[in-house]
């Protein structure tokens, strides 16, 4: 399978923080579904042993690490995160990930790219919270038909997956 562009563009910025994450790339690529859209990512360290790719989509955070046959992985859905930050210490620094119910850490995270991941992890995740709070009141001060076209917007914007269109589609269909 032909590695995602945007995929292939985030790794491409990592330059020498990349090294030894081909078989890592391959299997985020085989993960994503074509409607998940990849921000960027960086490289670090979870739980301080296991190297691997931080992967900022549309959906969700993923850390994901494959060594010939071993796959680790971890997934944070957008909704349920907080804010995601670095300690900015020199060359390398902590990345954090705050959700409902806890943290997690990623050491040796390149300084650099772990404020630029940083940064846009929250610009997406202030944008994601402000599109379903608009949501919420357009919900309640539009039509059916109105809602419809906007649930649309956003599936095809990538805010929603299929199965959550889909469902909210279903209720608003039969309001009209």
């Amino acid at each position: 399978m032909k590695l995602r562009n945007d995929l292939n563009e985030s790794v491409k910025k990592l330059g020498k923080y990349s090294v030894g994450l081909g078989a890592t790339v391959k299997s985020v690529n085989d993960l994503l579904p074509e409607n998940e859209n990849v921000y960027c990512a960086v490289s670090g360290n979870i739980d301080k042993k296991a190297f691997g790719l931080i992967v900022l989509t549309n959906r969700r955070i993923i850390f994901r690490r494959k060594l010939l046959t071993i796959v680790n992985s971890r997934d944070f859905p957008l909704d349920m995160i907080t804010s995601v930050g670095t300690d900015g210490l020199p060359f390398f620094s902590t990345l954090t990930i705050t959700f409902a119910g806890g943290t997690s850490k990623f050491t040796n995270v390149p300084t650099k790219l772990g404020s630029e991941f940083s940064q846009e992890a929250n610009k997406v995740i202030a944008a994601m919270s402000h599109a379903t709070h608009q949501q919420d009141n357009n919900e309640t001060s539009s039509s059916p038909a109105d809602r419809l076209l906007r649930l649309k917007q956003l599936l095809e914007e990538g805010v929603l997956t299929q199965d959550e269109y889909d469902g909210k589609a279903e209720s608003l269909k039969a309001l009209l």
